[in-house]
């Protein structure tokens, strides 16, 4: 096919749609594979995992009889200390030694996750673990032994318990419905973009419009082409003679054996 010296930011929007529905089920079929392959490997695959929670109040007051606007203000600003003393390596250490944990204590931090409510000298500790009773454990024995340290490094007066770690009993990962629908999404859109790039930087004449729009030449007519009626008229005409054949050879067959019988009577 000839070529059209099409200039790339020239595109019709039309003509891009059509091509988006022509090729609909391509896009449908990517979505489908690729939400049937995350659902797969998000069900049997990754290895659920199970978050146990608990959370621990910072006390330190000034006076011992009663709570100043200094010390909440003093607790609030001294969260990020407690959220380090929470992961901090005497922390773990000794909380891999009382569980007998098989782990390192980057590991182990690693499956720590410290956060504090707004305005609170409340601190939330969440650990994730392939096993909840492991990670209920880790939480319970981590909002210990963090306390702990936290009033023997900064002379507080104590870190009490307010809720211990949760038995969790379904998984908190992966999220099979979101992985799935993100992934059908993701899908559909990589063969979207992908149709309309095959569109983009297709400069082949096609259509009699494009001839008028890129070569400036007017057409003067179109000469449809149908290959199956082509295809089908030539295998009539084949059948057609090829019985024709056949009758001539049976009428050249009868008049050979007209011939002799006629012979033998003389």
């Amino acid at each position: 096919m000839q070529k059209k010296d099409k200039p790339r930011a020239d595109i019709n929007y039309k003509e891009m749609l059509y091509e988006l529905c022509h090729r609909l089920w391509i896009i449908i079929l990517a979505g489908m594979t690729a939400a049937g392959v995350s659902y797969a490997v998000s069900r049997y695959v990754i290895t659920p995992v199970y978050e146990s929670k608990t959370s621990v109040y910072v006390i330190s007051r000034e006076y011992e009889d009663k709570m100043t606007l200094t010390d909440l203000q003093t607790g609030i600003q001294l969260a990020k200390d407690y959220m380090f003393i929470v992961k901090s390596r005497p922390v773990t250490q000794k909380v891999i030694e009382t569980l007998n944990l098989d782990m390192t204590n980057k590991d182990l931090a690693d499956l720590i996750d410290v956060s504090t409510p707004l305005d609170t000298r409340i601190l939330e500790i969440t650990v994730k673990h392939t096993d909840p009773k492991t990670a209920k454990a880790i939480a319970d024995t981590i909002a210990k032994v963090s306390g702990e340290q936290m009033v023997k490094v900064m002379n507080m007066e104590s870190v009490n318990i307010i809720e211990e770690g949760s038995l969790p009993t379904k998984p908190s990962g992966p999220n099979v419905i979101i992985n799935t629908a993100a992934a059908g999404i993701l899908g559909a859109a990589a063969a979207a973009f992908a149709i309309c790039l095959v569109y983009y930087f297709n400069d082949h004449i096609r259509t009699s419009d494009d001839i008028e729009r890129y070569l400036k030449i007017s057409t003067l007519g179109v000469i449809p082409v149908y290959k199956h009626r082509i295809k089908k008229k030539h295998k009539k005409e084949q059948e057609k003679s090829r019985a024709e054949a056949a009758v001539a050879d049976m009428e050249r067959g009868f008049g050979h054996y007209e011939e002799s019988t006629y012979s033998g009577q003389s």
